[in-house]
């Protein structure tokens, strides 16, 4: 085929392709490749990409691995230029900001199953830990959702106590749920989550917002859920132990996330273990303790100095 006749065939195809989507703007009626296809029409000018579609899919095994695999993969593939890496691996955080944008300022979470509903697939098929809050006013109505988590060459994410605190000062947020997921999908709380927890907790008490839950989820769709589970309440028990002040007044009236049955659930002996668990950070890890004390007076001083 000559080099105009292949120009018009391809121009001819993708015209056609563009008038099915004008019929069916949704593009239900388009399988996999298909849709992939498209994606590349803009990256790979005057060249047929249905080849190029199969031969992604066939390589990373389904029509989702593609959108997980790095750009240094995708980039290895034949005929795959650097520009189509590219746009392939920004559609999965641009789609995830497209979705929390639109939840923003109109979603209410009542319940545990809302976050999971609203916010688990965000953490669908990562190969890292991330961790975000999210902001909700005085009616659990979300304000905001932030990435507060940092890289600190650990295997597990580090909360930004910084970002995390003057972001509820900045949105006025009263109510705070933490999200992290475990890529292994072994659900129980390790020892960062837990002085994670504490931190957020200490950190927020000094704004007058509350850490409502902090939830870890799994890549199979299920989840641990800290409020649930009553570590929080426990938590907050051995602030108070060691603090000069008692923070579970702040506490003392704030709505429960309602329960459902979706999410891990200890056992009494397993919720007994965890809470010893708990505890026992508390009595032999001076240097938490010493850092929960540094960071509370850290954050007081940076609230005092915004008010």
């Amino acid at each position: 085929m000559s080099d105009n006749k292949k120009k018009n065939y391809h121009e001819g195809h993708r015209n056609r392709v563009r008038a099915r989507i004008d019929a069916d703007p949704e593009m239900q009626t388009f399988a996999p490749h298909e849709l992939l296809e498209f994606i590349l029409f803009h990256t790979v000018p005057r060249k047929d990409t249905n080849e190029l579609a199969h031969l992604l899919i066939d390589t990373f095994g389904s029509f989702s691995g593609v959108f997980d695999a790095s750009i240094e993969e995708l980039s290895a593939v034949k005929g795959m230029t650097e520009n189509s890496a590219y746009l392939i691996k920004s559609i999965n955080p641009v789609s995830r900001a497209y979705a929390l944008d639109k939840q923003q300022g109109r979603t209410v979470l009542s319940k545990l199953s809302d976050v999971q509903s609203y916010f688990g697939s965000y953490f669908g098929n990562r190969n890292e830990e991330k961790l975000y809050a999210i902001y909700m006013d005085i009616n659990y109505r979300v304000i905001s959702v932030v990435n507060v988590g940092k890289n600190s060459g650990a295997a597990s994410i580090e909360l930004d106590v910084k970002k995390l605190q003057q972001t509820a000062i900045a949105t006025k947020a009263l109510h705070i749920i933490l999200m992290h997921n475990h890529p292994g999908d072994n659900l129980y709380p390790s020892e960062s989550d837990i002085i994670t927890t504490n931190l957020a907790i200490v950190l927020l008490y000094a704004v007058k917002a509350t850490l409502d839950d902090h939830i870890i989820f799994g890549s199979n769709g299920r989840y641990f859920s800290f409020f649930r589970n009553d570590i929080i309440k426990v938590l907050i028990g051995n602030c108070t132990k060691f603090l000069s002040f008692d923070i579970s007044g702040l506490y003392k009236n704030n709505k429960k996330l309602n329960y459902d049955n979706n999410g891990l659930l200890f056992n009494e002996s397993e919720n007994r273990s965890l809470e010893a668990f708990v505890n026992s950070l508390f009595k032999s890890n001076d240097a938490m303790k010493d850092k929960l004390v540094k960071t509370l007076e850290k954050a007081k001083d940076s609230y005092d100095n915004k008010n």
